[in-house]
């Protein structure tokens, strides 16, 4: 899975997180063997969970990671606590090409630096 554009910055809580110029963030699932776009097959259409990393998780292994080293860097939820992502949480690939709009963060930022620490 690759990002097409970045996010605009500032991301604020509970302001709609956006790509450059304000559009939709498009991301892509690429072959890892060719670079190219998978367009076909079961994986062309898979739904993606988007999800909250770490700060500090891939900032010197340049995105090769194990799925133990990704699942162990997700920020999951507070038991009681809101979600930390609102609206859009999926995204259903269409040949292997997808949007992500109409997200936010949730939470506040004294919660966040303690999920951090």
């Amino acid at each position: 899975m690759m990002f097409l554009s970045e996010v605009s910055v500032p991301v604020l809580t509970g302001k709609e997180i956006k790509g450059e110029g304000g559009n939709a963030i498009e991301l892509v699932l690429v072959d890892d063997y060719t670079g190219e776009i998978v367009e076909s097959g079961p994986e062309a259409s898979a739904k993606v969970e988007i999800v909250v990393l770490r700060g500090e998780f891939g900032d010197d292994d340049g995105g090769n990671w194990t799925v133990e080293e990704f699942d162990s860097n997700v920020v999951r939820e507070r038991e009681g606590k809101k979600p930390l992502l609102a609206e859009t949480v999926h995204v259903r690939l269409n040949k292997g090409i997808g949007s992500v709009d109409k997200i936010k963060f949730s939470h506040s930022k004294l919660y966040m630096k303690m999920e951090m620490e």
